[in-house]
């Protein structure tokens, strides 16, 4: 099936970086911009160690308050991070490429390492990035609630069996189904982001339509 959209003409670009992410991230727990280790579940639990509490009262804007929690953090944890934020940010357009790359650079640089290569430079280019669809105003006045809901279940991705893994990632409507299994009537429940998290819950952005970049298809 073609993965070609005419109104969106990055979108076999944008598929197949995310087609590269599943393989490198989760089938080989391995990075997307570099050679390290990162996307286990023991870096993905470091992630959400630092990450818990990160947005509770306080002044400071979304990155202000990751740079507190990251400081002190193991590099792989940062690094990891600023993956987390790439596939986080790859699929919705009402956000520009300028402003995820920034934000995907700083984490990074949080790790002490420069962000480079021929890798890192193609999958942070314009037409990767542009996004296949919007996220609608929630996913931006609700970015760290998102965040939570992503790392917690891919730690509950990295729990099961190697064999279950694979099979879910190469299958893009069990994979939906297993994802849907975590939230509730489309929106994230609470329990997905631990008692420190408080609100109601909200929904995930078009997470039926972006069941392709967790698989790499569509």
């Amino acid at each position: 099936m073609s993965r070609y959209s005419p109104f969106h003409p990055n979108s076999e670009t944008t598929l197949e970086a995310a087609t590269e992410w599943r393989d490198r991230c989760l089938k080989n727990e391995g990075s997307l911009f570099g050679p390290d280790h990162l996307w286990s579940h023991e870096g993905l639990a470091e992630v959400a160690e630092r990450f818990s509490g990160a947005f509770e009262g306080g002044v400071g804007g979304f990155y202000e308050k990751l740079t507190k929690k990251f400081k002190g953090a193991s590099p792989n944890a940062c690094k990891l991070l600023s993956e987390i934020l790439w596939i986080l940010y790859l699929f919705p357009n009402n956000m520009g490429p300028h402003s995820k790359r920034e934000g995907i650079g700083k984490a990074w640089a949080w790790s002490g390492a420069p962000l480079e290569g021929e890798r890192a430079e193609r999958l942070l280019s314009d037409n990767v990035l542009k996004g296949l669809g919007s996220g609608g105003p929630g996913f931006m006045n609700h970015r760290p609630r998102e965040l939570g809901f992503f790392i917690r279940a891919l730690m509950s991705f990295k729990l099961l069996s190697p064999e279950m893994q694979l099979s879910l990632l190469e299958d893009a409507w069990a994979f939906a189904t297993w994802l849907d299994d975590r939230v509730v009537c489309g929106r994230i429940p609470r329990r997905s982001f631990g008692t420190d998290q408080a609100g109601p819950p909200i929904r995930l952005y078009n997470h039926r339509d972006e069941r392709g970049l967790f698989a790499g298809k569509t």
